[in-house]
């Protein structure tokens, strides 16, 4: 039982794509989520949200077993446009280019913040992490990043496949 007095459903995957259809590169994560839709179908419930830390509160963290959440950030050195990188456990910490809660915007820190508050996290939680250049408002992706989608899909759907293994 969690501190809400749920019983822990460890089946249930809720997968969130984020993003800005708007700009440029932003739209990354929300363009995996439509991708997985379809190809995740039965095995896990797949949401694309524009305010993902207000969709990240309204989830029942104490009612999901595996939480998958993909979202772009700033490309830099390290993590050139067009690559990507899963953070496993709970990210809030590590969350690139973290913010200070706002009432206007709630990001997915926020919302994880939230949803531990209220719910409680899931057990299993993925941040897969698609480094981007252009945010500036465009409804195209570089080539770099749309290139970038697809293997992001086809790692999902391994990490997928994996944790029906390991259930």
């Amino acid at each position: 039982m969690t501190q809400a007095g749920h019983s822990r459903d460890t089946g249930r995957c809720v997968i969130l794509g984020c993003g800005r259809w708007s700009m440029g590169d932003d739209q990354a994560g929300l363009r995996v989520g439509e991708r997985l839709r379809e190809r995740a179908r039965g095995r896990a419930e797949v949401l694309c949200d524009e305010s993902p830390g207000l969709a990240l509160a309204q989830l029942e963290g104490s009612r999901i077993g595996t939480l998958l959440v993909i979202d772009a950030a700033p490309a830099d050195a390290a993590h050139p446009a067009g690559t990507f990188t899963v953070l496993c456990g709970d990210p809030r910490q590590r969350l690139i280019g973290r913010s200070r809660p706002s009432t206007h915007e709630i990001d997915v820190a926020n919302g994880l913040d939230l949803m531990a508050a209220w719910d409680g996290v899931p057990p299993r939680i993925r941040l897969y992490v698609i480094f981007a250049a252009q945010f500036a408002r465009s409804l195209s992706m570089s080539p770099e990043v749309a290139s970038c989608v697809d293997e992001v899909v086809e790692r999902v759907l391994q990490d997928l496949d994996q944790d029906g293994r390991e259930a």
